[in-house]
Protein backbone atom coordinates (compact mmCIF):
# COMPACT_ATOMS: atom_id res chain seq x y z
CA UNK A 1 0.00 0.00 0.00
CA UNK A 2 0.82 3.74 -0.50
CA UNK A 3 1.39 6.17 1.81
CA UNK A 4 -1.62 8.14 0.75
CA UNK A 5 -3.84 4.42 0.76
CA UNK A 6 -2.52 4.08 4.54
CA UNK A 7 -3.70 7.70 5.60
CA UNK A 8 -7.09 7.01 4.05
CA UNK A 9 -7.57 3.63 6.20
CA UNK A 10 -6.14 5.20 9.23
CA UNK A 11 -8.39 8.47 9.10
CA UNK A 12 -11.67 6.30 7.52
CA UNK A 13 -11.58 3.83 10.86
CA UNK A 14 -11.09 7.23 13.13
CA UNK A 15 -14.01 8.50 11.37
CA UNK A 16 -16.15 4.95 12.11
CA UNK A 17 -14.92 5.20 15.96
CA UNK A 18 -16.20 8.91 15.94
CA UNK A 19 -19.71 7.89 14.24
CA UNK A 20 -20.67 5.97 17.02
CA UNK A 21 -20.94 9.09 19.04
CA UNK A 22 -21.73 11.32 16.67
CA UNK A 23 -25.13 9.73 15.92
CA UNK A 24 -25.77 10.45 19.43
CA UNK A 25 -26.04 14.41 19.51
CA UNK A 26 -28.79 16.36 19.03
CA UNK A 27 -29.56 17.24 15.41
CA UNK A 28 -28.35 21.22 15.85
CA UNK A 29 -25.04 19.71 17.88
CA UNK A 30 -24.72 16.94 14.88
CA UNK A 31 -24.82 19.38 11.83
CA UNK A 32 -21.86 21.63 13.55
CA UNK A 33 -19.77 18.87 14.62
CA UNK A 34 -19.82 17.04 11.58
CA UNK A 35 -18.72 20.55 9.66
CA UNK A 36 -15.89 20.92 11.87
CA UNK A 37 -14.47 17.17 11.62
CA UNK A 38 -14.46 17.28 8.14
CA UNK A 39 -13.15 20.84 7.89
CA UNK A 40 -10.31 19.31 10.57
CA UNK A 41 -9.76 15.97 8.33
CA UNK A 42 -9.76 18.38 5.19
CA UNK A 43 -7.00 20.32 6.39
CA UNK A 44 -4.94 17.03 8.03
CA UNK A 45 -4.62 15.37 4.34
CA UNK A 46 -4.68 18.99 2.62
CA UNK A 47 -2.65 20.77 4.83
CA UNK A 48 -2.22 24.11 2.87
CA UNK A 49 -4.20 23.05 -0.28
CA UNK A 50 -7.31 23.04 1.87
CA UNK A 51 -7.35 26.94 0.34
CA UNK A 52 -8.80 25.38 -2.97
CA UNK A 53 -11.42 23.28 -1.10
CA UNK A 54 -13.12 26.04 0.36
CA UNK A 55 -12.61 28.41 -2.47
CA UNK A 56 -14.17 26.29 -4.85
CA UNK A 57 -17.11 25.79 -2.02
CA UNK A 58 -17.79 29.39 -1.77
CA UNK A 59 -17.20 30.33 -5.37
CA UNK A 60 -20.23 27.74 -5.90
CA UNK A 61 -22.26 28.81 -2.97
CA UNK A 62 -22.41 32.34 -4.75
CA UNK A 63 -23.41 30.61 -7.81
CA UNK A 64 -26.35 28.56 -6.09
CA UNK A 65 -27.28 31.64 -3.86
CA UNK A 66 -27.13 35.42 -5.95
CA UNK A 67 -27.05 33.82 -10.05
CA UNK A 68 -30.14 33.25 -11.58
CA UNK A 69 -31.69 29.76 -10.69
CA UNK A 70 -32.49 28.94 -14.28
CA UNK A 71 -29.02 28.77 -15.16
CA UNK A 72 -27.10 28.16 -11.70
CA UNK A 73 -26.83 24.64 -12.45
CA UNK A 74 -25.16 25.10 -15.68
CA UNK A 75 -22.99 27.58 -14.39
CA UNK A 76 -22.02 25.55 -11.48
CA UNK A 77 -21.00 22.51 -13.38
CA UNK A 78 -18.85 24.80 -15.45
CA UNK A 79 -17.34 25.77 -12.58
CA UNK A 80 -16.83 23.57 -10.75
CA UNK A 81 -15.49 21.04 -13.27
CA UNK A 82 -13.21 23.95 -14.74
CA UNK A 83 -11.83 24.59 -10.87
CA UNK A 84 -10.91 20.51 -10.96
CA UNK A 85 -8.96 20.73 -14.15
CA UNK A 86 -7.40 23.97 -12.91
CA UNK A 87 -5.96 22.21 -9.93
CA UNK A 88 -4.53 19.69 -11.56
CA UNK A 89 -3.89 20.71 -14.92
CA UNK A 90 -2.17 24.02 -13.30
CA UNK A 91 -2.04 23.50 -9.60
CA UNK A 92 -0.61 19.94 -9.98
CA UNK A 93 -2.75 18.54 -6.93
CA UNK A 94 -3.46 15.14 -6.40
CA UNK A 95 -3.24 12.64 -3.88
CA UNK A 96 -6.56 13.34 -1.40
CA UNK A 97 -6.48 16.81 -2.12
CA UNK A 98 -7.80 15.73 -5.63
CA UNK A 99 -10.37 13.18 -3.79
CA UNK A 100 -11.78 15.82 -1.86
CA UNK A 101 -12.41 18.05 -4.75
CA UNK A 102 -13.56 15.09 -6.20
CA UNK A 103 -16.07 14.51 -3.90
CA UNK A 104 -16.90 18.17 -3.14
CA UNK A 105 -17.62 18.95 -7.36
CA UNK A 106 -20.60 15.67 -6.81
CA UNK A 107 -22.01 17.24 -3.95
CA UNK A 108 -21.94 21.08 -5.07
CA UNK A 109 -23.29 20.58 -8.62
CA UNK A 110 -25.68 18.17 -6.98
CA UNK A 111 -27.02 20.42 -4.82
CA UNK A 112 -27.24 23.81 -7.67
CA UNK A 113 -29.40 20.91 -9.45
CA UNK A 114 -31.36 20.31 -6.11
CA UNK A 115 -31.97 24.01 -6.16
CA UNK A 116 -33.02 24.42 -10.45
CA UNK A 117 -35.24 21.44 -9.93
CA UNK A 118 -37.04 23.16 -6.88
CA UNK A 119 -36.94 26.84 -8.60
CA UNK A 120 -38.72 25.23 -11.44
CA UNK A 121 -41.44 24.39 -9.78
CA UNK A 122 -44.27 27.10 -9.21
CA UNK A 123 -47.08 25.76 -7.38
CA UNK A 124 -47.18 22.12 -4.63
CA UNK A 125 -43.41 22.98 -3.81
CA UNK A 126 -42.98 20.18 -0.75
CA UNK A 127 -41.32 21.26 2.54
CA UNK A 128 -38.33 19.98 1.70
CA UNK A 129 -38.33 21.98 -1.89
CA UNK A 130 -39.03 25.18 0.21
CA UNK A 131 -36.11 24.76 2.74
CA UNK A 132 -34.31 24.31 -0.19
CA UNK A 133 -34.58 27.43 -1.61
CA UNK A 134 -33.54 29.20 1.26
CA UNK A 135 -30.63 27.99 1.45
CA UNK A 136 -28.32 30.05 3.02
CA UNK A 137 -24.05 30.01 2.64
CA UNK A 138 -23.23 28.02 6.73
CA UNK A 139 -25.52 25.47 5.16
CA UNK A 140 -23.96 24.94 1.93
CA UNK A 141 -20.65 25.00 4.15
CA UNK A 142 -22.03 22.19 6.51
CA UNK A 143 -23.09 19.91 3.39
CA UNK A 144 -20.03 20.33 1.45
CA UNK A 145 -17.63 19.90 4.67
CA UNK A 146 -19.61 16.93 6.69
CA UNK A 147 -16.93 14.29 7.36
CA UNK A 148 -19.67 12.06 6.52
CA UNK A 149 -18.37 10.72 2.63
CA UNK A 150 -16.06 13.85 2.54
CA UNK A 151 -12.84 11.50 1.93
CA UNK A 152 -13.98 8.86 -0.39
CA UNK A 153 -17.26 9.57 -0.67
CA UNK A 154 -20.44 8.10 -0.96
CA UNK A 155 -21.73 10.60 -2.59
CA UNK A 156 -25.12 11.62 -1.54
CA UNK A 157 -27.53 14.65 -1.84
CA UNK A 158 -28.28 17.46 -0.21
CA UNK A 159 -31.98 16.00 0.87
CA UNK A 160 -30.70 12.95 1.96
CA UNK A 161 -28.29 14.73 3.87
CA UNK A 162 -30.78 16.86 5.63
CA UNK A 163 -33.00 14.40 6.28
CA UNK A 164 -30.17 12.65 8.98
CA UNK A 165 -31.40 15.83 11.01
CA UNK A 166 -34.94 16.27 10.41
CA UNK A 167 -35.79 12.34 11.01
CA UNK A 168 -35.13 10.30 13.83
CA UNK A 169 -34.50 7.49 11.69
CA UNK A 170 -30.83 6.66 12.82
CA UNK A 171 -31.94 6.51 16.14
CA UNK A 172 -33.73 2.89 15.56
CA UNK A 173 -31.70 1.73 12.99
CA UNK A 174 -29.47 -1.12 13.73
CA UNK A 175 -26.66 1.13 12.99
CA UNK A 176 -24.06 -1.60 14.90
CA UNK A 177 -25.19 -4.71 12.89
CA UNK A 178 -24.98 -2.89 9.94
CA UNK A 179 -21.71 -1.68 10.19
CA UNK A 180 -20.23 -4.85 11.29
CA UNK A 181 -21.80 -7.16 8.11
CA UNK A 182 -20.17 -4.25 6.06
CA UNK A 183 -16.88 -4.22 8.45
CA UNK A 184 -15.84 -8.52 8.12
CA UNK A 185 -15.15 -8.04 4.45
CA UNK A 186 -12.48 -5.62 4.41
CA UNK A 187 -10.19 -7.59 5.93
CA UNK A 188 -10.97 -10.28 3.22
CA UNK A 189 -10.27 -7.18 0.85
CA UNK A 190 -7.10 -6.27 2.09
CA UNK A 191 -5.38 -9.60 2.75
CA UNK A 192 -6.30 -10.60 -0.94
CA UNK A 193 -4.94 -7.47 -2.42
CA UNK A 194 -1.84 -7.34 -0.43
CA UNK A 195 -0.87 -11.18 -1.29
CA UNK A 196 -1.91 -10.46 -4.95
CA UNK A 197 0.12 -6.96 -5.22
CA UNK A 198 2.88 -9.61 -4.20
CA UNK A 199 2.47 -11.93 -6.52
CA UNK A 200 1.47 -10.20 -9.37
CA UNK A 201 2.54 -6.45 -9.00
CA UNK A 202 1.58 -4.14 -11.79
CA UNK A 203 5.32 -2.85 -11.92
CA UNK A 204 6.04 -6.14 -13.55
CA UNK A 205 4.01 -5.46 -16.16
CA UNK A 206 5.92 -2.47 -17.17
CA UNK A 207 9.45 -4.10 -16.72
CA UNK A 208 11.40 -5.27 -19.97
CA UNK A 209 11.49 -9.00 -19.03
CA UNK A 210 7.63 -8.71 -19.00
CA UNK A 211 7.87 -7.77 -22.63
CA UNK A 212 10.89 -9.16 -23.42
CA UNK A 213 10.44 -12.57 -22.00
CA UNK A 214 6.78 -13.25 -21.27
CA UNK A 215 4.92 -14.39 -24.46
CA UNK A 216 1.73 -12.77 -25.37
CA UNK A 217 -0.84 -15.02 -23.63
CA UNK A 218 1.05 -14.56 -20.32
CA UNK A 219 1.01 -10.74 -20.96
CA UNK A 220 -3.14 -11.43 -21.46
CA UNK A 221 -3.53 -12.79 -18.75
CA UNK A 222 -2.04 -10.60 -16.50
CA UNK A 223 -4.49 -7.96 -17.17
CA UNK A 224 -6.92 -10.56 -14.49
CA UNK A 225 -4.24 -10.22 -11.71
CA UNK A 226 -4.13 -6.32 -12.13
CA UNK A 227 -7.55 -6.13 -11.97
CA UNK A 228 -8.15 -8.25 -8.93
CA UNK A 229 -5.75 -5.96 -6.97
CA UNK A 230 -7.52 -2.61 -8.23
CA UNK A 231 -10.82 -4.35 -7.54
CA UNK A 232 -9.84 -5.82 -3.57
CA UNK A 233 -8.58 -1.96 -3.37
CA UNK A 234 -11.98 -0.05 -4.36
CA UNK A 235 -13.81 -2.50 -2.21
CA UNK A 236 -11.92 -2.29 0.75
CA UNK A 237 -12.18 1.84 0.73
CA UNK A 238 -15.41 2.09 -0.41
CA UNK A 239 -16.63 -0.62 2.43
CA UNK A 240 -14.64 1.90 4.75
CA UNK A 241 -16.53 4.91 3.57
CA UNK A 242 -20.14 3.12 3.83
CA UNK A 243 -18.95 1.89 7.82
CA UNK A 244 -18.88 5.26 8.44
CA UNK A 245 -22.05 6.38 7.19
CA UNK A 246 -23.62 2.82 8.61
CA UNK A 247 -22.55 3.70 12.48
CA UNK A 248 -23.60 7.27 11.89
CA UNK A 249 -26.74 6.09 11.28
CA UNK A 250 -26.52 8.02 8.09
CA UNK A 251 -29.04 7.17 4.91
CA UNK A 252 -30.94 4.82 7.36
CA UNK A 253 -34.39 4.66 6.06
CA UNK A 254 -37.32 2.16 6.76
CA UNK A 255 -36.84 -0.49 4.22
CA UNK A 256 -40.75 0.37 2.80
CA UNK A 257 -39.80 3.46 1.35
CA UNK A 258 -38.12 1.29 -1.00
CA UNK A 259 -34.70 3.15 -0.87
CA UNK A 260 -32.20 3.50 -4.31
CA UNK A 261 -28.56 4.49 -3.96
CA UNK A 262 -27.39 7.97 -4.06
CA UNK A 263 -31.28 8.99 -4.68
CA UNK A 264 -33.00 7.94 -1.35
CA UNK A 265 -36.93 7.23 -0.68
CA UNK A 266 -38.60 6.71 -3.55
CA UNK A 267 -41.68 6.21 -1.87
CA UNK A 268 -44.05 9.77 -2.13
CA UNK A 269 -44.59 10.47 1.70
CA UNK A 270 -42.01 8.62 2.86
CA UNK A 271 -42.00 11.51 5.51
CA UNK A 272 -44.66 10.04 7.65
CA UNK A 273 -42.66 7.25 7.95
CA UNK A 274 -41.47 9.52 10.90
CA UNK A 275 -44.43 9.16 13.24
CA UNK A 276 -43.71 5.88 14.65
CA UNK A 277 -40.12 5.22 13.46
CA UNK A 278 -40.11 2.01 15.99
CA UNK A 279 -42.23 0.18 14.32
CA UNK A 280 -39.85 -0.06 10.49
CA UNK A 281 -37.19 -2.56 9.57
CA UNK A 282 -34.35 -0.29 8.22
CA UNK A 283 -31.62 -0.18 5.82
CA UNK A 284 -28.63 1.76 4.14
CA UNK A 285 -29.16 1.30 0.49
CA UNK A 286 -29.51 4.98 -0.11
CA UNK A 287 -25.33 4.87 0.63
CA UNK A 288 -24.67 1.58 -1.15
CA UNK A 289 -21.76 2.79 -3.18
CA UNK A 290 -20.79 -0.51 -4.32
CA UNK A 291 -22.78 -4.05 -4.62
CA UNK A 292 -19.68 -6.35 -3.92
CA UNK A 293 -21.66 -9.53 -4.30
CA UNK A 294 -23.39 -8.17 -7.41
CA UNK A 295 -20.39 -7.29 -9.01
CA UNK A 296 -18.40 -10.33 -8.51
CA UNK A 297 -21.71 -12.78 -9.36
CA UNK A 298 -23.15 -11.13 -11.96
CA UNK A 299 -23.02 -12.54 -15.20
CA UNK A 300 -23.11 -9.47 -18.07
CA UNK A 301 -20.75 -6.86 -18.45
CA UNK A 302 -24.22 -4.22 -18.66
CA UNK A 303 -25.03 -5.95 -14.81
CA UNK A 304 -21.65 -5.47 -13.55
CA UNK A 305 -22.01 -2.02 -14.64
CA UNK A 306 -24.89 -1.28 -12.22
CA UNK A 307 -23.49 -2.63 -9.09
CA UNK A 308 -20.06 -0.68 -9.68
CA UNK A 309 -20.03 2.89 -7.98
CA UNK A 310 -23.54 3.10 -7.44
CA UNK A 311 -23.78 6.66 -5.96
CA UNK A 312 -21.83 8.00 -8.44
CA UNK A 313 -23.40 6.53 -11.03
CA UNK A 314 -26.78 8.19 -9.96
CA UNK A 315 -25.08 11.41 -10.04
CA UNK A 316 -24.30 11.56 -13.12
CA UNK A 317 -27.71 9.76 -14.36
CA UNK A 318 -29.52 12.93 -12.99
CA UNK A 319 -27.04 15.57 -14.00
CA UNK A 320 -25.45 14.45 -17.24
CA UNK A 321 -27.63 11.27 -18.90
CA UNK A 322 -31.06 13.15 -18.45
CA UNK A 323 -30.43 16.64 -19.07
CA UNK A 324 -28.48 16.00 -22.05
CA UNK A 325 -30.02 17.58 -25.01
CA UNK A 326 -29.12 15.49 -27.34
CA UNK A 327 -30.30 11.19 -26.78
CA UNK A 328 -28.38 10.29 -29.42
CA UNK A 329 -24.96 11.12 -27.53
CA UNK A 330 -26.03 11.68 -23.72
CA UNK A 331 -24.38 7.65 -23.50
CA UNK A 332 -20.85 8.79 -24.81
CA UNK A 333 -21.28 12.29 -22.63
CA UNK A 334 -22.06 11.03 -19.35
CA UNK A 335 -19.08 8.64 -19.76
CA UNK A 336 -16.75 11.30 -20.64
CA UNK A 337 -17.63 13.08 -17.62
CA UNK A 338 -17.29 10.23 -15.42
CA UNK A 339 -13.40 10.48 -17.26
CA UNK A 340 -13.00 13.93 -16.40
CA UNK A 341 -14.33 13.34 -12.45
CA UNK A 342 -11.58 10.67 -12.20
CA UNK A 343 -8.85 12.83 -13.81
CA UNK A 344 -7.20 13.68 -16.89
CA UNK A 345 -4.77 10.60 -17.61
CA UNK A 346 -5.85 9.05 -21.08
CA UNK A 347 -5.74 5.91 -19.29
CA UNK A 348 -9.21 6.74 -17.85
CA UNK A 349 -10.64 7.53 -21.19
CA UNK A 350 -9.48 4.62 -22.42
CA UNK A 351 -11.18 2.65 -19.91
CA UNK A 352 -14.54 4.35 -19.17
CA UNK A 353 -15.41 5.41 -22.91
CA UNK A 354 -14.55 2.11 -23.76
CA UNK A 355 -17.36 1.05 -22.39
CA UNK A 356 -20.18 1.53 -24.43
CA UNK A 357 -18.52 0.47 -27.82
CA UNK A 358 -18.41 -3.01 -26.03
CA UNK A 359 -21.50 -3.37 -24.38
CA UNK A 360 -23.55 -3.37 -28.03
CA UNK A 361 -21.77 -6.63 -28.44
CA UNK A 362 -22.67 -8.17 -25.16
CA UNK A 363 -25.96 -7.32 -25.42
CA UNK A 364 -25.56 -8.61 -29.43
CA UNK A 365 -24.62 -12.10 -28.34
CA UNK A 366 -26.68 -12.11 -25.30
CA UNK A 367 -29.58 -11.96 -27.22
CA UNK A 368 -28.82 -14.57 -30.14
CA UNK A 369 -27.23 -17.66 -27.99
CA UNK A 370 -27.65 -16.45 -24.26
CA UNK A 371 -31.50 -15.19 -23.93
CA UNK A 372 -32.98 -18.36 -24.36
CA UNK A 373 -30.53 -21.05 -23.61
CA UNK A 374 -31.72 -23.45 -20.89
CA UNK A 375 -30.31 -26.01 -18.99
CA UNK A 376 -26.63 -27.22 -19.29
CA UNK A 377 -25.85 -25.09 -22.29
CA UNK A 378 -27.21 -21.94 -20.65
CA UNK A 379 -24.88 -22.72 -17.38
CA UNK A 380 -21.75 -22.89 -20.09
CA UNK A 381 -23.13 -19.83 -21.74
CA UNK A 382 -23.09 -18.08 -18.27
CA UNK A 383 -19.16 -19.12 -17.62
CA UNK A 384 -18.49 -17.99 -21.28
CA UNK A 385 -20.32 -14.45 -20.80
CA UNK A 386 -19.04 -14.33 -16.92
CA UNK A 387 -15.20 -14.95 -18.16
CA UNK A 388 -15.83 -12.23 -21.17
CA UNK A 389 -17.04 -9.67 -18.59
CA UNK A 390 -14.19 -10.46 -16.39
CA UNK A 391 -11.60 -10.45 -19.09
CA UNK A 392 -13.39 -7.24 -20.85
CA UNK A 393 -13.11 -5.53 -17.46
CA UNK A 394 -9.38 -6.32 -16.71
CA UNK A 395 -8.36 -5.83 -20.32
CA UNK A 396 -9.61 -1.96 -20.10
CA UNK A 397 -8.93 -1.67 -16.76
CA UNK A 398 -5.46 -2.44 -17.64
CA UNK A 399 -5.65 1.15 -18.83
CA UNK A 400 -6.90 2.79 -16.10
CA UNK A 401 -4.02 1.66 -14.09
CA UNK A 402 -1.29 2.41 -16.61
CA UNK A 403 -2.62 5.88 -17.52
CA UNK A 404 -0.33 7.41 -19.56
CA UNK A 405 -0.23 7.16 -23.49
CA UNK A 406 2.74 5.80 -23.99
CA UNK A 407 2.56 2.98 -21.34
CA UNK A 408 -0.95 2.14 -22.74
CA UNK A 409 0.05 1.71 -26.37
CA UNK A 410 3.11 0.00 -25.21
CA UNK A 411 0.83 -3.12 -23.69
CA UNK A 412 -1.78 -3.07 -26.01
CA UNK A 413 0.69 -3.33 -28.97
CA UNK A 414 2.56 -6.16 -27.29
CA UNK A 415 -0.46 -8.04 -27.17
CA UNK A 416 -1.40 -7.13 -30.98
CA UNK A 417 -4.48 -5.48 -30.00
CA UNK A 418 -6.22 -8.78 -30.53
CA UNK A 419 -9.35 -8.40 -27.84
CA UNK A 420 -10.53 -5.22 -30.29
CA UNK A 421 -9.61 -6.98 -33.21
CA UNK A 422 -11.83 -10.08 -31.59
CA UNK A 423 -14.83 -7.68 -30.01
CA UNK A 424 -15.23 -5.99 -34.12
CA UNK A 425 -15.02 -9.55 -35.59
CA UNK A 426 -17.62 -10.69 -32.84
CA UNK A 427 -19.36 -7.46 -33.61
CA UNK A 428 -19.48 -8.27 -37.43
CA UNK A 429 -20.20 -11.99 -36.84
CA UNK A 430 -23.33 -11.52 -34.82
CA UNK A 431 -24.59 -8.10 -36.76
CA UNK A 432 -24.75 -11.13 -40.20
CA UNK A 433 -26.37 -13.63 -38.29
CA UNK A 434 -28.76 -11.58 -36.55
CA UNK A 435 -29.82 -10.09 -40.30
CA UNK A 436 -30.61 -13.55 -41.19
CA UNK A 437 -32.73 -14.72 -38.78
CA UNK A 438 -35.73 -12.48 -39.29
CA UNK A 439 -35.66 -13.78 -43.26
CA UNK A 440 -35.79 -17.71 -41.83
CA UNK A 441 -38.70 -16.37 -38.99
CA UNK A 442 -40.56 -14.91 -42.71
CA UNK A 443 -39.90 -17.93 -44.96
CA UNK A 444 -41.38 -20.44 -41.93
CA UNK A 445 -44.61 -18.15 -41.83
CA UNK A 446 -45.18 -18.32 -45.97
CA UNK A 447 -44.38 -22.44 -44.96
Amino acid sequence: MNHDDIIYIILLIASIGFGHFYRTFEPKKRKYVGFIVGFVLSTIVSKYHTIHLISSVLLNSCLILYTNRRICHILSFFVMFGYLLFIRLILKVSGPCNMIQMILTLKCVGLSFEVNQAAQKQDNRSSYEKELLQLGLFDVLCYAFNFIGLLTGPYYTYKTYLDYFRFNFCQYANCTKATIEKFLGVPVFVVIYLLASYLWPLDYAQSDEFYEVRGVFYRLWYVFPTFLIFRMRMYAGLTLSECVCTISGFGAYPSVADNKSGAGPSLDGYESLNVAPEKHEYDFETICNMDVRGTETCITFREAMKTWNKCVQYWLAVVVYKRFPSKQFRTLATLATSAVWHGIHPGYYFCICGAPFYMPIEDLWNKLVRKDATGPLRQFLDAVFTLSKWFAFSYMGTAFLLLSIDKIWKFYSSVYHIPYILWIALYLIGTAIQMTRPKRKSADAKE
